[in-house]
This record gives C-alpha cells, structure tokens and sequence, in this order.
C-alpha cells in the first residue's frame, strides 16, 4: 500500500477548515449589508424628522399671521361701523346713539355725572352688554391679551385696569374683568383673582359666565376652599353642560371628590 502523498493530507485539512471561516465570512458581509441599510433608514428617518419641524415651524409662523390678520380685520371693523352714516341728530364716528344720549367714547349719559366705570353701588365696573366698544377700546384690549399671552403679566394687569378705569362702560367689560382675574391667578392673588370672577358671574347675560365659573371654582381650590370649588362645577355642569369648559369641570369635581 502506497503512503499518502503529505500534500494531499494538508489539502484535505485546509478544505475541511476553510468551510465555517467561509460561511462566517458570508454572515459578516450579510451583518454589514444589514447595518448599511439601518443607517441609511435612520438618516431617511432623521430627514423626515426634520422635515417635520420645518413645517410646523412653517403652521406656527402661518397661524401667527391669520392671527395677526384676524385683529387687523376686527379693526377695521370696529373702524367702519364707527365710521357708518349717523342717524338725525347724530355725529358719524361719535359712538353716539340716536336718542340714548350716551357717547362711547365718554361713557356717559346726558345729565349724569356718575362715571361709567362703577356700579349704581359703585362697586364693580359697570357693564353695557349692548353697547360695542369703540375702535380705541379694542386696540388696547389686544394689547393686554398680547400682554397676558406674553407672560407680561403687570403688563397686561395695567391695560385691563386702564380700559375698567377710562373706558365707557361696553359688551367688553365682562372680558377685561375677566383677564384681571387671571392675571391675579397667575401672580398667586387667589383671594383677589377669586372676587373678579365673582364680579364676572354678577353680570347679567355675560358671555363670560362659564370661563368665570371654572376659573372661580380654580381660584376656589388654591385657597383650600374645595366645597365652593365643587358648587361652581356643579352650577356649570348644570348650565352650561355643551361648553367647553365642561370637561375640565368634570375632572376638577372628579379630583375634589
């Protein structure tokens, strides 16, 4: 019997061990494939991302404008009604209405002296639910919302304070009352921020009456008055149960409880 030829023993041994160095080569080169495309995906992904901020930057930068547009278009309305033909015995652009005596720019009534930022009681600013603000009024009242939006809060605090003080008694005067109230809140006057509201819900036939109620019923709470909190939810749950303001009511009365 003829030796085996030492050449052909090693080439056996090489074959034999070169197979898994092979077959973990491949895995290798698939593992690479494999993370090649995962970082390509993760950029995509990354581009998207971007992308995305972009165009919400783009929506935030858009309602900007339509907001700024929309007080400019209520302006110019306030402007033109102002600005309408007057009735006999009237001046155009004076507020003053045919046979009432009462100018708006002033606030007053013909042979009253009593300003129109009080109350018959002189208590809380008087409120005209009929009568519109003038084109002035509306101009510093956005400057105060601006303000509170702004977190510019003492800010805010004089110009709504102003427009109660100079302004004639309006359909708006609900609104700044209610302001001052949340500007009281959000410089913790709980006690002060808590008489406003109430002041609000005293008017008749103010708009402002929900938002009053669960802001009142907020107030109520910080001053650890919590069964006066559950009687203003209760009462705006009762009367203004399709308001917005419904659903926080529910889950505030729902945590008192």
């Amino acid at each position: 019997m003829k030796p085996i030829p030492l050449l052909l023993i090693a080439a056996l041994v090489s074959g034999v061990g070169c197979g898994p160095l092979i077959e973990l080569e491949d895995e290798n080169i698939a593992l690479k494939s494999r993370i090649d495309s995962l970082e390509i995906a993760l950029a995509e992904c990354g581009t998207q991302t971007d992308l995305a901020h972009e165009r919400l930057a783009a929506i935030e930068r858009e309602n900007l404008q339509l907001d700024d547009r929309n007080r400019q278009l209520a302006a110019r309305f306030a402007e033109a009604q102002n600005l309408a033909p007057a009735s006999p015995g009237t001046t155009a652009g004076s507020g003053t209405t045919a046979g009432s005596g009462t100018t708006a720019g002033s606030g007053t009534t013909a042979g009253e002296a009593a300003p129109v930022n009080a109350d018959a009681e002189g208590g809380a600013p008087a409120y005209a639910p009929a009568v519109r603000p003038d084109l002035t009024f509306l101009r510093e009242y956005q400057k105060g919302l601006s303000a509170y939006h702004a977190r510019e809060f003492d800010r805010a605090r004089s110009v709504f304070a102003g427009l109660l003080q100079a302004g004639a008694a309006n359909e708006m005067t609900d609104n700044c009352v209610f302001w001052l109230g949340e500007t009281a809140m959000q410089q913790g006057q709980y006690t002060e921020a808590h008489g406003l509201f109430s002041t609000v819900l005293g008017y008749t036939d103010s708009d402002k009456a929900p938002q009053a109620l669960l802001a009142r019923a907020r107030a109520a709470v910080a001053l650890g008055r919590n069964a006066d909190a559950r009687s203003d939810c209760e009462v705006l749950l009762r009367d203004h149960s399709r308001s917005e303001q419904a659903g926080p009511a529910r889950e505030l009365l729902r945590s008192l409880r």
